[in-house]
């Protein structure tokens, strides 16, 4: 039975008239429900809104909270589920219950900023032929979380931009998209409920990019407005990515053929915009003829005045970036445009700066590119800049095991430094959180070196959970993998090979990396963030708990 306490608007004292009804769903993480309502009403343009929040049977005490809220501010409303029924179900039903012209969807983790609500409903109220507005989400460090989302060619959504600064330019224009996120995204309740609400079949992944290809194809328009501004801190709900498999399988099965493949046209379109507005500005362009010059290797390339082509083979092909004069205080950007043949394509970048060691893990970038043509971002910090100059000692690593690749060009920009605090810090309550945020990342830090060296510990004990001649596979290649693989002691423990869903490389340290099958006999390490659905996956392969051993950080 669900229990909501929803009542009368006159027992409520509220206006007869709502125009917006803001919808947060909630599971647990009372802390960031509170902030995110301190941050709704410290931001409050009218009285004519109310909040509805959605307790997804929370055991923290969100539930008490909500109600000690409602009874306090009559224009919060809280339902509260005696189980939990996910995100679209929650959503859905706060819609049902909401009485405002338009619906705000919005995540309980975040922070809103002045005039958020005016600036995302703006594009709604002045259009009927736009559906869906979309916020500019950064994560509490400044950087970028969500400048809309953008569809790779092999159909897999993902957000542009993402972790870099704040300010990037391409990512200040408004732009008519395919998808921006549910973390915050406004509807008129007309067109919402008309259109089919959530689809209640995806699992907390995935919701907002299906009802976006659904307005799409009914002909609305969707916009990505960054000036209504948000600060997100993604993902903090417990089981976020539990069922990610399962997601990806239904999103293509529900639209197949049909996703807009829309990357590299939105690379090149903002970056057009933004060359023409003077946001960001040139610094030096190679041309194919050029890029040949750069690489290390140049054995098996082919350069034309229209590209420089890499043919296919194995391992990588590396570019050394040339330098380039930068204004002081300023971002560099860096652009490679590319064609792939087939398959997809692993991008490195690593620059070194004055007091880091060259190839160091923080100072490196990672971008990967699919079939046809694409644009690879990267963007470097004034950190990485010795005498307002790029000293040219970064190197892009092309991987070439899965396809040959083409270059056709290598651009340079650059753009001012802005602090943090221009950017939405505008109220002390706001100042006070950033200081806290970056309090509990210190420590967290703390806690993630601290947690290495137990891991490490741990990762010893269990050398002698290995019989000396059991097959040993490790699931995942990532940092962990590799982390994992120098604490064991391979003198005595031999691996057979690596398990990787995306299989996007075909060796990993020397051995044979495959997706994830049974081996007689074998125990499996497991090295990644997903280990319930590894281990659920390994299970439907055969594997037993007592064959799988579990790492993380």
């Amino acid at each position: 039975m669900l229990v909501a306490m929803v009542q009368g608007a006159e027992a409520l004292n509220m206006p007869s008239r709502i125009d917006c009804s803001i919808i947060i769903p909630v599971h647990n993480k009372r802390y960031y429900t509170r902030k995110c309502l301190a941050s709704i009403i410290a931001h409050k343009a009218s009285d004519s809104f109310e909040i509805v929040l959605v307790d997804n049977a929370s055991t923290d005490g969100t539930a008490v909270y909500l109600e000690g809220m409602a009874r306090d501010n009559p224009f919060i409303r809280p339902i509260i589920n005696p189980v939990n029924l996910g995100f679209a179900k929650a959503c859905n039903i706060g819609a049902a219950a909401a009485r405002g012209e338009y619906l705000v969807f919005l995540n309980n983790d975040v922070l809103v900023t002045e005039n958020w609500l005016k600036k995302l409903l703006e594009p709604l109220a002045s259009n009927s032929g736009i559906g869906i507005s979309g916020a500019r989400c950064l994560f509490a460090d400044g950087t970028i979380q969500h400048a809309g989302m953008y569809f790779r060619n092999n159909g897999h959504p993902f957000h542009p931009y993402r972790f870099f600064p704040g300010n990037f330019p391409l990512a200040a224009p408004a732009t008519e998209l395919n998808c921006v996120t549910g973390a915050c995204m406004a509807f008129r309740r007309e067109e919402f409920l008309h259109l089919g609400k959530f689809d209640e079949g995806f699992i907390n992944r995935f919701e907002d990019v299906d009802i976006c290809l659904r307005f799409r194809e009914a002909g609305y328009k969707i916009i990505y407005q960054p000036e209504a501004l948000i600060i997100h801190h993604e993902s903090r709900t417990p089981g976020r990515f539990d069922h990610q498999s399962f997601n990806a399988a239904r999103l293509f099965d529900k639209w197949p053929g049909r996703i807009p493949c829309d990357e590299y046209h939105f690379f090149k379109l903002n970056e057009a915009k933004v060359l023409a507005s003077g946001l960001l500005q040139p610094l030096k362009k190679c041309l194919p003829r050029e890029l040949a010059a750069l690489l290390e290797e140049p054995a098996g390339c082919e350069a034309s005045a229209d590209d420089l082509r890499l043919a296919r083979r194995p391992g990588a092909v590396v570019l050394q970036l040339p330098v380039v004069s930068i204004p002081i205080q300023s971002h560099l950007f860096i652009s490679l445009e590319a064609l792939l043949e087939q398959s997809e394509c692993r991008l490195k970048l690593y620059y070194q700066t004055e007091c880091e060691p060259f190839y160091s893990e923080r100072k490196t970038f990672v971008y990967y590119l699919h079939q046809g043509p694409g644009i690879a971002p990267f963007v470097l910090p004034p950190a990485g800049m010795v005498d307002d100059e790029f000293n040219g000692t970064a190197k892009l690593e092309i991987d070439l095991s899965k396809t040959a690749v083409s270059l056709t060009g290598l651009s340079f920009y650059c753009f001012p430094r802005v602090d943090i605090s221009t950017l939405f810090l505008r109220e002390s309550y706001a100042e006070q959180y950033y200081l806290q945020e970056r309090q509990i990342r210190l420590e967290r830090e703390n806690r993630q070196q601290k947690g290495l060296l137990d891991l490490a510990a741990r990762v010893r004990r269990s050398r002698d959970l290995f019989a000396p001649n059991e097959p040993i596979v490790i699931f995942g290649t990532g940092s962990l993998a590799e982390w994992i693989l120098l604490m064991l002691d391979q003198n005595r423990i031999k691996l057979n090979c690596f398990f990787d869903n995306r299989a996007e490389k075909d060796t990993f340290q020397g051995l044979p990396v495959q997706k994830p099958t049974y081996i007689e006999g074998a125990r499996v390490i497991i090295a990644s963030m997903f280990e319930n659905e590894i281990r659920l996956q390994l299970r439907q392969i055969g594997y037993r708990d007592d064959q799988i051993v579990e790492f993380k950080k």
